[in-house]
């Protein structure tokens, strides 16, 4: 009978010192002792199947390593006849997971394997009693893997042999699982010294011995082991005096700088001499205090007057507001002071034009004893006198000083500028651009404002925190929204008091960016390249009305209108329209949108046969010099003409369907009208008259098909 316990299976799993086929006999030559059932322990019996064991092979379930199947291997060498060759993994592999379709010896030899596994790896001892019912009589595990191997050796009942290792494998067929216990290790459990001895206080002069003890609890594992469950320490009446000199504490308070001598605490007097001429000093044990008696005192105390917060000051005047705390100070600052006694002061709202005199007079009302910090609550200036007479009755002069007292908090100034456009749907108030600058300013109200405001501000983007409270100090302080969404907009004032404003709230869609077309005097040829924020002609011209006369765009038919003072025919600024502007004066024009926008139909137009007014599209802003002319103007975006018109190209012959292309150029001192050809480049904020010879569709150009090999000079 082979005897596993858990000792045993860690040294097997760590593969210890003492070689695994030595230790494995050691055991079976343990378990041929004889010995009364008493000495047999219960233990859990929980084999595995051969598909645990063959997953390794398979690099399946990292539950067993090569390390441990080859530890076990070894055991199974040297115990078993059938496997004693099987020297390395592959080897073993093939003896686990054979090949399909395998045959029976192999299948017998697998199941095997698999039950010398359960056992080596204590799923199973080899004293585990079993009943394997009509596949065989044995009963034990060491009988039934003799008997298998019998049968395997013999080539007789391979199926019996496969079968009987498979039932067990599988956790039937056990009886009761055993281990071999020699004798009685509970008759070992007891407290044992452990050589270790320390040394503690008994009292603050003398130190005890003590030797530290360990609680061992015996179990059987095929021979008695403890384990270690508790620790103590019990004293050996061992004595000894500490060190002379060791600090101690005698509970006296009129000693001072106690220590240790034979044994024995003890220290010398504190000196509680008086340190100046005005004073006679002793000792009281009772007090716990050194105790001084005063001589004379011939001088007033000194009293003076400190702000909490909030606070602030300009150097010239000072401002408090209802919840600072303001505390006397009082000092008897003399040779021989007898101390403070009583210190008294009062308050009187004054006039706000006091404040900046402050002369000491005018204060009106009795004094108040100060017995703790005070506030002032009525806004205005405010008169503050005090004074402090100490215990031998000497009387301070009197002290003043003037605060404004402000509890108004400053208010929150917005201003939009442009483009902006107010929104007509309910979600925003205004419509904006990224370009578009937000400032945010404070003001303190009269009549006294500390003023030195600062401000906190976060907003929403789609309605989720974006940014949270940013602190701003120099105002005013400028902000632009970063990315196109619905913004919310929170800020609020502080002043140098805390006083703290309402908060202002307001919502923002943001759409595109900002462009700028410069008009001249006299006739302007233009377009706008994206989707306004609003297309309104009243909306986009109201800034600059008093300098453009009219504004007039072509269908291919009609001719339309918009002036400041109407009947206007021309309802909307579109893009991919070209528009002429007659301005008295030169100015710019600034607005503001985006071409694409996930709620707007990207702009596209028909041209007909002929004539067309048109203009460029385009937000992707590059910055390069006007190449039509002597403009000192920049266009900031352009492209070839061929692309730029890439949807009006005939996309089977690959030629535009445009016969011609003209701008007109307006710089101010000079004016001319420009022909293009394809390699010309269209600017963004300038308008063409194209002439077609069929009807197209004019949308943006995104790609640039025209011909892979056409290259502009």
């Amino acid at each position: 009978m082979l005897l596993l316990n858990k000792k045993s299976l860690v040294s097997i799993s760590k593969i210890s010192l003492i070689p695994i086929s030595i230790l494995f006999l050691s055991l079976f030559s343990i378990a041929s002792i004889s010995a009364d059932s008493s000495n047999y322990l219960d233990n859990d019996c929980n084999p595995h199947t051969i598909g645990y064991w063959k997953q390794p092979c398979k690099e399946h379930f990292q539950h067993e390593t090569i390390e441990s199947m080859l530890s076990y291997l070894d055991v199974v060498n040297d115990s078993s006849d059938i496997f004693s060759s099987i020297s390395n993994f592959d080897e073993l592999c093939q003896i686990l997971d054979p090949s399909e379709p395998a045959s029976m010896e192999q299948r017998a030899k697998q199941q095997s394997m698999a039950l010398w596994f359960n056992v080596v790896s204590r799923k199973l001892f080899l004293s585990t009693q079993i009943d394997l019912g009509s596949l065989s009589n044995a009963t034990t595990v060491e009988e039934a893997l003799t008997e298998i191997e019998d049968l395997i050796n013999s080539g007789e009942d391979l199926e019996r042999a496969k079968d009987m290792a498979d039932y067990l494998n599988n956790g039937n067929g056990i009886v009761q699982c055993e281990v071999f216990c020699p004798e009685d290790c509970d008759s070992y459990d007891d407290w044992y010294d452990t050589g270790n001895i320390t040394w503690i206080d008994e009292n603050q002069c003398r130190e005890k011995e003590q030797k530290e003890q360990e609680y061992r609890d015996y179990y059987c594992n095929t021979e008695c082991q403890y384990n270690i469950t508790e620790h103590q320490w019990i004293d050996t009446n061992n004595t000894r005096n500490k060190q002379d000199g060791t600090f101690c504490d005698d509970g006296l308070w009129c000693t001072i700088e106690d220590q240790c001598t034979s044994g024995v605490c003890g220290g010398v007097t504190r000196d509680c001499s008086s340190q100046t001429e005005c004073t006679l000093g002793y000792c009281d044990e009772n007090l716990d205090q050194c105790l001084y008696e005063s001589i004379a005192d011939e001088e007033p105390p000194n009293t003076t007057k400190i702000y909490g917060l909030p606070f602030h000051t300009n150097e010239t005047y000072n401002w408090i507001n209802s919840s600072t705390l303001i505390n006397l100070s009082s000092t008897d600052d003399e040779s021989c002071p007898s101390g403070v006694n009583r210190t008294y002061y009062r308050t009187t709202l004054m006039d706000d034009s006091y404040c900046e005199e402050c002369n000491g007079t005018g204060g009106r009302g009795d004094f108040i004893e100060y017995t703790n910090s005070f506030t002032i609550a009525e806004q205005s200036c405010h008169l503050i006198e005090y004074y402090s007479i100490d215990n031998f009755d000497n009387e301070e002069e009197l002290n003043w000083q003037c605060v404004f007292v402000d509890n108004l908090p400053p208010i929150p100034n917005k201003t939009v500028g442009e483009p902006k456009t107010e929104c007509q749907e309910e979600e925003c108030e205004w419509k904006i651009t990224i370009l578009t600058p937000i400032i945010l300013d404070c003001v303190d109200p009269q009549p006294h404002p500390v003023d030195y405001e600062t401000l906190y501000y976060r907003y929403y983007l789609d309605g989720e925190l974006e940014q949270n409270w940013t602190f701003v100090e120099d105002l005013p302080f400028t902000l632009y929204f970063p990315e196109e969404s619905n913004h919310t907009l929170e800020f609020y004032c502080v002043d140098s008091l805390g006083n703290t404003g309402l908060t202002d709230i307001e919502k923002f869609k943001v759409e595109g960016t900002v462009f700028t077309i410069h008009l001249y005097k006299k006739w302007n040829l233009i377009s706008i390249p994206f989707v306004l924020l609003d297309d309104d002609p009243e909306e986009v011209f109201k800034d600059i009305k008093d300098k453009v006369l009219s504004v007039w765009t072509w269908n291919g038919t009609d001719w339309f209108v918009w002036t400041s003072d109407g009947p206007n025919s021309l309802e909307n600024i579109k893009p991919g329209w070209g528009y002429w502007v007659l301005a008295n004066d030169s100015v710019d024009l600034v607005i503001g949108g985006s071409l694409f926008n996930p709620q707007v139909t990207p702009p596209s137009r028909v041209l007909t046969p002929g004539w067309n007014l048109i203009g460029y599209y385009g937000t992707n802003w590059q910055e390069y010099s006007d190449d039509y002319g002597d403009c000192e103007d920049n266009y900031e975006y352009g492209n070839y003409a061929y692309c730029a018109l890439n949807s009006l190209v005939d996309a089977q012959e690959g030629f535009p369907r445009w016969s011609s292309l003209i701008s007109y150029v307006n710089c101010g001192n000079d004016s001319y009208w420009v022909s293009l050809d394809i390699c010309d480049n269209m600017h963004a904020g300038k308008g063409y008259w194209i002439g077609m010879g069929i009807s197209d569709t004019y949308v943006p150009s995104t790609t640039c098909v025209w011909n892979e090999n056409f290259i502009c000079p």
